[in-house]
């Protein structure tokens, strides 16, 4: 199951610094997955390029982003979502709070196959029960824990 995943890598964080915008959260929501090598240096300017491009086409719900791109993969050595909750919600578009987002799920994938099949992971997670409510208020590393508990999903 994702959830157990991202705890299992140790690919969460609960960032309590304040971050000055979202570009900035973006950079800071990849640090999991520089640090286990899944990505290179490069990674969070390419997310940061696509918003740019494209719009803040990563917020899927108030409070809520999920910085992809599935743009031939660059900087990606391997497959994986990290979790990061910051203390204060991030504006993508100044005064649209239907933009802002404090729950990060940022998703890295060395191909259009599996960028698919993590987003589908994710939906799956998040569409279960109320596993979105809980993921949105978890304040802990033992609260992501609780969730995979209260799911009855296998746990170690």
């Amino acid at each position: 199951m994702l959830l157990q995943e991202i705890l299992d890598n140790r690919l969460y964080q609960f960032v309590e610094e304040d971050v000055d915008s979202w570009e900035e959260a973006i950079r800071v929501s990849c640090k999991p997955l520089i640090e286990n090598d899944i990505v290179d240096e490069n990674y969070p300017q390419l997310l940061i390029d696509s918003v740019k491009e494209h719009g803040p086409y990563i917020v899927l719900l108030p409070n809520l982003a999920m910085p992809h791109t599935s743009q031939n993969a660059v900087g990606v050595k391997n497959t994986a979502i990290a979790f990061t909750r910051f203390k204060k919600p991030i504006s993508f578009v100044e005064g649209d709070p239907s933009k802002d987002a404090q729950v990060f799920f940022t998703l890295a994938a060395e191909n259009e196959t599996k960028h698919m099949q993590n987003m589908a992971g994710l939906f799956e997670l998040l569409s279960e029960g109320n596993t979105l409510e809980y993921v949105m208020s978890a304040q802990s590393v033992a609260d992501l824990q609780n969730i995979v508990v209260a799911l009855n999903l296998p746990h170690k």
